[in-house]
């Protein structure tokens, strides 16, 4: 059974805790919906990245088939930023 949270507004291109935002321990697996008009940034790090950080994956928005990723079990903590500066996007988190 999945438990759904709130949603989450990221309007920033710094990097936040997705796992402190929704609650979520790290290491547990959860499913994101990118819900905005605009991708964002995602990074699986102990740490938080640097604005400038490399590597991570680039998840597109509502229109896409790519704008749903899934956090696996065991993973370290998810961090996430929107492309560009002065835009916001809604993630949907679901606890699996």
């Amino acid at each position: 059974m999945s438990e759904s949270l709130q949603d989450i507004t990221i309007n920033s291109t710094e990097f936040i805790s997705l796992n402190a935002e929704a609650g979520i321990t790290i290491g547990d697996a959860f499913w994101i919906q990118n819900k905005g008009f605009y991708p964002f940034y995602l990074i699986e790090s102990a740490t938080q990245p640097t604005d400038n950080s490399n590597g991570g994956v680039l998840v597109s928005n509502k229109y896409h088939p790519t704008s749903t990723i899934q956090i696996s079990t065991g993973s370290l903590n998810s961090w996430a930023r929107v492309v560009n500066n002065g835009k916001s996007t809604t993630i949907y988190p679901e606890v699996v």
